[in-house]
């Protein structure tokens, strides 16, 4: 039963990048339905590991209401059904993450989900550079690369560049520090393709968060004979970035201009691209909804389609004042627990940082893709910081696997 679920996981992971679109209707993900027969598969291991005291039974038990705040506040929706689809993905989300520590006991087991986390991130940087190029041939590159909201020439069916950017995000941090215990053959194609495709999504905050990932889980756990590993890394994603401005310049010699004039608009980076003007406005609203919410996922209907774009004021708006309390403990007892003795390393809490700013400018929660890597990615930490820094205190993709405990 346990290989059969980690074969639906490895399943739904890979397929998660795909959808239906909102024209479509409720965007639903290819991967959902395998996620959801792994949840059903295993309610037994799921609820023994709630029923379990450890040192992380706070923090799932916190978890656990962090996840059913938008079922409940779902209801207050204007359109309660679609907000209930969102809200019970997101709470499918959470049972996945207690599937994924359930099977933390067998190194083999866990090593699958995990790989399987790092593939669904390269599939879906894959997908979204063939699209890019594919949309460029056919609309022309100025198009792509203004055209990055839903719907636009630089979308996926389900989200727009910013979007997928932070879901690619999750992927990057995770194999920074889960995978670098890991026996990966090829491992340095995932941090080559994620950083090509979050480029190509022109997202400066997870360009620039990217940049800040190196340097807080790369750089301090090098040895001086795996610099070689990051050399490659560097090099082969700049080939790649190089390789494709190159063919779009003799396409189209004037896409550059657009690009940085876009890109790098004085209005435009002072006023993060329309955001501040949309956080007074929001801010505005939160005393009224802090007791009377919303209802989770209501702000597209509410504000004609405009969310706040920052996590924290969306949540404000949608979940009130219980959803914002039961979100600062959430985050309070996750960084709580990742600094438990034991731990080594600050690269859990570093991890978990860099996903916690990028919700400053974004609000992804009810995405299914985000939802799904935001959880798994979150089961993999609280597993895997079992190791010790004595098993794991370098990177090293060619390193022997570790098994992380029962």
């Amino acid at each position: 039963m346990r290989k059969l679920s980690i074969w639906l996981g490895v399943t739904g992971m890979l397929l998660m990048p795909f959808s239906t679109s909102l024209e479509q209707g409720i965007v639903f993900a290819f991967g959902l339905p395998f996620i959801f027969a792994v949840v059903m598969l295993n309610i037994t291991p799921i609820l023994n590991v709630l029923s379990l005291k450890t040192n992380t039974s706070t923090l799932l038990t916190v978890a656990l209401l962090f996840a059913l705040v938008p079922v409940v506040t779902a209801l207050l929706s204007p359109d309660p059904f679609v907000s209930m689809y969102r809200a019970s993905v997101f709470l499918l989300g959470y049972l996945f993450a207690l599937f994924i520590i359930s099977i933390s006991n067998r190194t083999d087991h866990f090593h699958a989900i995990a790989k399987a986390f790092f593939s669904g991130g390269v599939v879906l940087s894959v997908y979204y550079v063939v699209n890019f190029f594919t949309k460029g041939a056919e609309l022309g590159f100025n198009h792509v690369i203004l055209e990055r909201y839903v719907g636009g020439a630089s979308s996926l069916p389900w989200g727009a560049s910013n979007v997928i950017a932070g879901v690619i995000l999750l992927t990057l941090v995770g194999y920074f520090s889960v995978g670098r215990c890991m026996k990966i053959k090829w491992g340095w194609l995932v941090p080559v393709l994620c950083l090509s495709a979050i480029t190509l999504t022109f997202s400066r905050s997870v360009i620039f968060l990217s940049l800040i990932s190196f340097v807080l889980l790369v750089f301090p756990a090098l040895e001086k004979t795996k610099i070689h590993w990051v050399m490659t890394v560097i090099v082969f994603t700049f080939f790649v970035l190089i390789a494709g401005a190159t063919w779009v310049e003799k396409l189209e010699p004037d896409s550059f201009e657009t690009l940085l004039s876009d890109r790098l608009d004085n209005d435009n980076l002072t006023g993060a691209s329309g955001r501040t003007e949309i956080w007074a406005d929001h801010i505005h609203d939160l005393p009224d909804a802090f007791f009377l919410p919303n209802g989770y996922y209501s702000s597209l209907t509410i504000y004609d389609g405009l969310t706040s774009h920052n996590y924290f004021i969306t949540t404000g708006l949608e979940q009130g004042v219980f959803g914002i309390a039961v979100g600062a403990l959430f985050w309070i007892f996750l960084f709580k627990s990742l600094g438990r003795r034991g731990l080594g390393l600050p690269r859990y809490r570093w991890v978990w940082l860099i996903v916690l700013m990028h919700l400053f400018v974004e609000d992804l929660n009810f995405t299914p893709q985000y939802v799904m890597a935001f959880w798994s990615l979150f089961a993999l930490c609280v597993a895997h910081r079992r190791l010790s820094a004595s098993q794991c205190n370098e990177f090293s993709i060619q390193k022997k696997s570790i098994g992380v405990g029962g």
